[in-house]
């Protein structure tokens, strides 16, 4: 797609006959797509929400085997006569 705006945007518009809207969308879409900002906010973003669903994703599965041994060991210290 943006290989044919980059071939559509070298050429002169009046060899393109397009309407005047289809243009200015073309060329908004254009600049849109070589528009790099925030490109790596972006990676970031997504790095970052990797790595939590992978942290909840161990922690669900960790969690239970956890619990039971933090209760466990609780008793033992509660218990009157070990």
């Amino acid at each position: 797609m943006a290989s044919l705006l980059l071939l559509a945007s070298r050429e002169p518009m009046a060899n393109m006959h397009l309407p005047l809207p289809i243009s200015r969308y073309t060329a908004r879409l254009l600049q849109l797509v070589l528009d790099k900002r925030g490109a790596i906010t972006t990676e970031y973003v997504i790095v970052v929400g990797t790595m939590s669903l992978l942290i909840v994703g161990a922690l669900v599965s960790v969690g239970p085997l956890l619990l039971a041994s933090y209760e466990r060991s609780r008793a033992l210290l509660i218990a009157p006569f070990p």
